[in-house]
C-alpha cells in the first residue's frame, strides 16, 4: 500500500494493516498459502471454465478440451499447461492426504501434517518476504519499472549458516536468481561467486536483521523506495490532537 493511501485511512483500518503484517501473521498466513489457496484457485477456476466449457461444447461438440482450456480466460491460470499442472497438482495432494489419512488415522495426520506445514510455510514466507522488504528496497510502478535496478536495489541476498543454506536450497543467493531464474539452486552459489562483479551494490541481511525488515510495509511512491508506518504515526497523533 502507498503512503498516501495509508495516511488516507482511518486509524482502525491502520491499525488492522498493520496487525495483518505482523510476523506473527506468518503461520496462519503460510498455512493458508500453501494448504488452503491452491485448492480454493482449482475450484475457483473451474466454477468459472466448466460454463464456459459447456457453452463451447454446445457450439460445437467436437472441440478438444485442450482448445476449450485455450480459449477460457482465468485469473487462475495464465495457460492450458498451467491449468492441467494446477489440476494434477491437486489431485497428487488431495489423493496423498487420504492415503495417510488412512494409514494413520485422520486426526493423526492432521495432528502432524498442519503444524509441520504451518511452520514450514512460514520460513518460506519469512524468507521470501525479507528479500524483498528491507530498508532502501527498491518499489517503482510498472510504468518506470527498471528490471536491472529492481533486481539490484529491490532484493536482497540472506546470509545463512551452512545447514540453512542446505535447507533453503541456497535462495538466500536471491539476485542472481532473479538476474537468472532459469539457473537451478544447486548452482545459485557458484554463479553468485562467478558473477559477484556485477552484485556489489546487493544488500546483504543476517538472521538478526530479519526482525526489522517486517516494519517495511509502505510504498513511497516519490522516492521509489519501501518504508515503514512508524515515521507516520507520530504525524498522525499530532494531527489527531490538534
Amino acid at each position: 500500500m502507498s503512503v498516501e493511501r495509508y495516511q488516507q485511512m482511518k486509524p482502525g483500518a491502520q491499525r488492522l494493516y498493520r496487525w495483518l503484517r505482523h510476523p506473527l501473521m506468518l503461520f496462519p498466513g503460510g498455512f493458508f498459502y500453501l494448504v488452503i489457496k491452491p485448492r480454493v484457485e482449482l475450484l475457483l477456476g473451474l466454477w468459472g471454465f466448466i460454463p464456459d466449457a459447456i457453452e463451447q461444447l454446445q457450439a460445437n461438440p467436437q472441440t478438444p478440451w485442450s482448445e476449450l482450456l485455450a480459449r477460457h480466460k482465468s485469473r487462475f491460470w495464465h495457460s492450458p499447461e498451467e491449468a492441467v499442472d494446477l489440476l494434477l497438482n491437486n489431485l497428487a495432494v488431495v489423493a496423498l492426504w487420504w492415503l495417510m489419512a488412512t494409514v494413520a488415522g485422520a486426526g493423526n495426520f492432521w495432528l502432524i501434517y498442519a503444524p509441520v506445514m504451518t511452520c514450514g510455510a512460514a520460513i518460506f514466507i519469512c524468507i521470501f518476504f525479507v528479500q524483498h522488504n528491507f530498508p532502501g528496497s527498491y518499489a517503482h510502478s510498472n510504468a518506470d519499472w527498471d528490471a536491472m535496478e529492481g533486481t539490484l536495489e529491490g532484493t536482497s541476498d540472506l546470509r545463512l549458516p551452512a545447514i540453512l543454506d542446505w535447507f533453503s536450497a541456497d535462495i538466500g543467493c536471491h539476485a542472481i536468481h532473479h538476474l537468472c531464474a532459469a539457473i537451478p539452486n544447486y548452482r545459485l552459489r557458484d554463479c553468485q561467486k562467478q558473477n559477484s562483479q556485477m552484485l556489489t551494490g546487493i544488500t546483504q541481511l543476517s538472521l538478526r536483521d530479519i526482525p526489522r525488515c517486517f516494519n517495511y510495509i509502505l510504498w513511497n511512491q516519490q522516492a521509489g523506495r519501501l518504508t515503514t508506518a512508524d515515521g507516520l504515526l507520530p504525524e498522525r497523533k499530532t494531527r489527531l490532537s490538534a
